[in-house]
């Protein structure tokens, strides 16, 4: 291969990769969310815990931690969550 074409086979790659992530954290995203959606916790008071609705995976929970941290869920107290309206 000469060596422009490493350079853009390298370019083309990173950029895939970055698109791979980029759309894989967002379906998580959307999926944690429709999943407590599902469940009815849009309250503090219909706040439930993870586990009780399968979200068991060490990925998904720091998932979770982090869209409250960014305002998108709510987590009460005892550790159950909810989704926040905007």
């Amino acid at each position: 291969m000469r060596p422009e074409e490493i350079i853009l086979e390298s370019i083309a790659t990173g950029i895939f990769v970055f698109l791979a992530v980029y759309f894989s954290g967002k379906y998580a995203d959307e999926r944690l969310i429709n999943k407590l959606l599902m469940a009815r916790a849009e309250t503090q008071e219909t706040a439930v815990r993870p586990e009780t609705i399968g979200i068991t995976g060490t990925l998904d929970k720091l998932a979770l931690k982090r869209l409250a941290k960014e305002g998108k869920l709510g987590v009460t107290e005892d550790g159950r969550y909810y989704v926040r309206k905007a």
